[in-house]
C-alpha cells in the first residue's frame, strides 16, 4: 500500500509469527508496526492489496496455523496493516495453504488452488466485495497444485504458472 513493503507472519526458527514489519525505503530499513496481530500466527497465507489501496486496504486469508492446522478465515485491514478486522471466520472454501491470489479490476479477489488437508486443489474462488462473500467459479482445467505463481495482467486476465503437487511429487512447469 502506498509503495510500502510489508513483511507479515510466517515461520520463525521454530514457531509461527503474526507480527508485521513495514519498509518505506525499498527494504533498506524496517519498522515493526505490530508485535502481534489479532489473526492467529500463520504461514503460507494469501494476501492482496486492493487496486485502490490508497487507504492501504489489505485482505489476508487462509494459511497454516498452529499444529499444522489449515485455515479458511478472512481478515481485512484498511490502514496498511496496523489494525485488522475478521471478515469471515470460516469461508466456504476448504481450509488451505499455498494458494495463488490476485486482485482483479474492480477490486475483485481471485483465489486459486493450494493444498488442503488431503491433497492439492484446482478450484477457483472469487470475492467481488473485498473478501466477505465468496463464489466458486467453474472447475479449472489445470492440474491441482500448491505454491503456484500468479500474475494479474491488464484487462483482468491472470496467469497461473508452476507450482507443486506433493502427492504425485510433480513440480509443474506449465503456464495457464
Amino acid at each position: 500500500p502506498g509503495g510500502a513493503l510489508l513483511l507479515m507472519g510466517g515461520l520463525g526458527s521454530d514457531f509461527l509469527l503474526n507480527d508485521i514489519w513495514k519498509s518505506i525505503d525499498g527494504g533498506r530499513s524496517w519498522q515493526r508496526i505490530a508485535d502481534a496481530s489479532p489473526w492467529s500466527p500463520r504461514s503460507w497465507f494469501g494476501l492482496v492489496a486492493t487496486t485502490s489501496s490508497v487507504d492501504g486496504s489489505l485482505v489476508m486469508f487462509g494459511g497454516v496455523g498452529a499444529n499444522n492446522d489449515l485455515l479458511n478465515d478472512v481478515w481485512c485491514s484498511h490502514d496498511g496493516g496496523i489494525s485488522w478486522e475478521q471478515l469471515v471466520k470460516e469461508a466456504p472454501w476448504a481450509p488451505r495453504r499455498g494458494h495463488g491470489v490476485a486482485t482483479l479490476p474492480g477490486n475483485a479477489i481471485l483465489m486459486m488452488g493450494g493444498r488442503s488437508a488431503r491433497s492439492e486443489l484446482n478450484d477457483v474462488w472469487c470475492s467481488a466485495d473485498g473478501g466477505l462473500v465468496w463464489e466458486q467459479l467453474p472447475e479449472a482445467l489445470w492440474r491441482p497444485r500448491s505454491d503456484a505463481g500468479v500474475a494479474p495482467l491488464p484487462g483482468g486476465s491472470v496467469l497461473l504458472f508452476g507450482g507443486h503437487n506433493k502427492l504425485t511429487g510433480c513440480d509443474m512447469g506449465d503456464v495457464w
